[in-house]
């Protein structure tokens, strides 16, 4: 499991750090959220800023959302992820990301 791994309410929610040079402009942070859809959706097509709550949203479903913090952590959240088990697959698929994106080095 990553460092950072899940949280939020029975483990709907997965964060990472992105180092600051990787997101250097909101062009840099659209095409890290692009990719991120692109991970877990398999596509890119709806990703959409919203006006509340997370501020992306990843599919044309309305399941999965991203945001960042403050402090460069990336925070993906799936709806229905309430379950021990789902907990489970969250920190799996953060874990992926973590190592699709190469940014092994820059998690604490």
């Amino acid at each position: 499991m990553s460092k950072l791994g899940v949280r939020g309410n029975n483990g709907n929610e997965i964060r990472f750090f992105v180092h600051p040079n990787i997101i250097q402009s909101d062009k840099q942070l659209e095409e890290l959220i692009k990719r991120l859809a692109r991970l877990i959706c398999n596509d890119d097509k709806h990703v959409s800023e919203r006006d509340s709550g997370y501020r992306w949203q990843l599919d044309d479903s309305n399941d999965w959302w991203a945001d960042i913090e403050a402090n460069n952590k990336i925070i993906i959240a799936y709806r229905y992820a309430f379950s021990p088990a789902a907990a489970q697959k969250m920190s799996k698929l953060c874990d992926t990301i973590i190592w699709r994106l190469n940014l092994e080095r820059f998690q604490s």
